[in-house]
Parts: structure tokens; C-alpha cells; sequence
């Protein structure tokens, strides 16, 4: 079965945008629950910034950290 390809830019995802973390969270929900997806970003600088980011407790295995 081919990846469906999505192209960030279709949904809002762009290099001129100051900041694509809300957009790539949405778009991120949108095909949360869908397999074998490809994400294709252009050859550019994209910016993401925390304000809008996903905040986890993650536990990596082999490290002192969290």
C-alpha cells in the first residue's frame, strides 16, 4: 500500500509564517488516528516556535534525564 502524501503547505503550514506550531499540531490531529502518512515539507527554513507546542513528560530509556 502506497504513504498517503500530505504537503504542509495545503493546510496552512508555511516558510513566511512567523510561527507553524499551532498549524502543525492541527494537522497533526486531523490524521492522528490514519497509517502510513508522509509529511512532505519544501527545501525552505520553517519556524516553530513553544508558545503553541505539546507539553510531555517523556522517560528515555538509558538516560539520567526526563
Amino acid at each position: 500500500m502506497n504513504p498517503k502524501k500530505i504537503y504542509v503547505e495545503e493546510y496552512g503550514i508555511s516558510p513566511n509564517n512567523i510561527d507553524n506550531t499551532f498549524a502543525l499540531n492541527k494537522l497533526l490531529n486531523q490524521f492522528r488516528f490514519e497509517k502510513n502518512i508522509i509529511l512532505y515539507f519544501g527545501h525552505h527554513e520553517y519556524h516553530f516556535l513553544p508558545d503553541y507546542g505539546v507539553e510531555r513528560l517523556l522517560y528515555i530509556s538509558n538516560h539520567h534525564e526526563d
